[in-house]
């Protein structure tokens, strides 16, 4: 599949010059399908869809969607609990949810909750981790094969599954939890100064590593050690 250009990288604010470096070399290469995000977001006049994201906030894929949070912190719009949404049946062109779904403690029901807020035709934008380490916001439940995007998301129409992350990331992002988590452990002496010390010689010397992944993203195989999958469905016509 032929891939557009991959944004720019834009750090996040209030890091250290360190930290900006380290965060440039970590940024992953992305597997977006960007003609059926495009079409995600916006009518076939161009016009922005009634997009809700979950779990948004303080970034948008967007700026015209609306975020959606359990906390409230810059960029949220609305507090609310992805397992009960607070929308009217059949009201959203879309539902958007970003590294969401393996925080919520029933993924089904959340699923069941997108479905009943869509307008018939309607899509649901998932992107999920598959091996990733753990990270609580607060807590970290669940992981999404392909099997589990096709169990969660039974009764949507698949437009697209397929490889967000790929496995060469993975493995980096493996190497570097294990550092952050173990070394001030293991350090006598000096443990935050030689723990982001050793990071960043570790993905300045790795970095090229995750650019591997790009011959990696169309095999058949791309989804058994992927580090993060992607969904886009529809709910179809004619249900509710």
């Amino acid at each position: 599949m032929p891939r557009r250009k991959q944004d720019p990288f834009v750090p996040p604010p209030g890091l250290s010059a360190v930290d900006r470096w380290i965060a440039r070399l970590q940024h992953p290469v992305y597997n977006f399908p960007y003609d059926e995000i495009d079409r995600f977001y916006r009518d076939e006049q161009g016009r922005p869809k009634t997009i809700v994201s979950l779990g948004g906030g303080p970034s948008r894929f967007k700026d015209f969607e609306f975020n959606l949070n359990i906390e409230r912190f810059p960029g949220v719009d609305l507090i609310g609990d992805a397992h009960h949404l607070p929308f009217p049946n059949e009201s959203l062109d879309g539902v958007h949810a970003n590294a969401t779904l393996e925080h919520v403690e029933d993924p089904r029901r959340v699923a069941a909750e997108i479905w009943r807020a869509l307008k018939p035709g309607g899509q649901v934008f998932t992107i999920h981790p598959f091996l990733h380490p753990y990270h609580g916001h607060p807590r970290d439940y669940h992981r999404f094969s392909y099997d589990t995007i096709r169990l969660v998301f039974r009764d949507f129409e698949p437009i697209w599954t397929g490889v967000n992350v790929g496995p060469h990331y993975g493995l980096l992002k493996w190497i570097e939890t294990y550092i952050l988590t173990y070394f001030p452990v293991f350090l006598p002496f000096g443990k935050r100064t030689i723990t982001k010390a050793a990071q960043l010689a570790f993905w300045s010397l790795f970095f090229w590593v995750k650019y591997l992944d790009r011959w990696i993203f169309n095999l058949d195989s791309a989804h058994i050690l992927a580090h993060n999958t992607l969904f886009i469905g529809r709910k179809p016509v004619g249900k509710g």
